[in-house]
């Protein structure tokens, strides 16, 4: 079965999950605390799994232009950026529950680095996307040119072209999805609660 297909019996599936979702959040809409809790760690999920299909696909291809990198590296910068563009399309950038999510991560995948340390490392990179993501003309080469140089480095360039054009692939597909999920929560009344 071609990626694609899997891709999009996963998106349909995760739509009718979201609604779902959406609506068992919005139940909990009398306790603000906990339906931030529970909103971050669903997003967290739907942002690691999205992530995971990603690098798991691209690392699968005998001709990936993703070898060569460690699996590890290449899967916390896609969640990263997956984690930046939730917010962006969900949240209009306004990082409503990105320190949430940030601390479902670093309690996941454990680091020697302090909290604060490894925050300034994903702001950091957040506007590196910010930077590079072009709104008017939609074209997002640099964008993707730029994740792939926070994945393999500025003197790795070799295949950049092919690299750029997976990640601005998997970022359109995101966008998509998070844009019927944004669509899906309007529809229900549900506004997650802000930090």
């Amino acid at each position: 079965m071609a990626f694609i297909d899997v891709l999009r019996r996963l998106i349909s599936k995760t739509e009718r999950e979201q609604h779902a979702k959406c609506m068992s959040l919005l139940a909990l809409a009398r306790d603000r605390d906990f339906q931030r809790a529970e909103t971050a760690k669903y997003l967290y999920d739907l942002c690691v799994e999205q992530a995971s299909i990603f690098v798991q696909e691209e690392t699968r291809k005998p001709e990936s232009p993703f070898r060569g990198v460690s699996r590890a590296a290449f899967f916390h910068e896609i969640l990263t950026m997956t984690f930046w563009l939730m917010d962006k399309k969900l949240f209009n950038g306004k990082k409503v529950l990105l320190s949430a999510v940030h601390d479902i991560y670093f309690r996941s995948f454990s680091s020697p680095d302090p909290a604060e340390k490894r925050t300034e490392a994903l702001e950091a990179r957040y506007r590196v996307y910010k930077h590079e993501w072009d709104e008017i003309s939609g074209h997002q080469d640099e964008f993707g040119a730029a994740v792939a140089q926070q994945i393999f480095g500025t003197e790795n360039v070799g295949r950049i072209d092919e690299r750029s054009f997976w990640i601005v692939w998997y970022a359109d597909d995101l966008s998509k999805l998070l844009g019927r999920m944004k669509k899906i929560w309007k529809a229900a009344g549900f506004t997650p609660a802000a930090e």
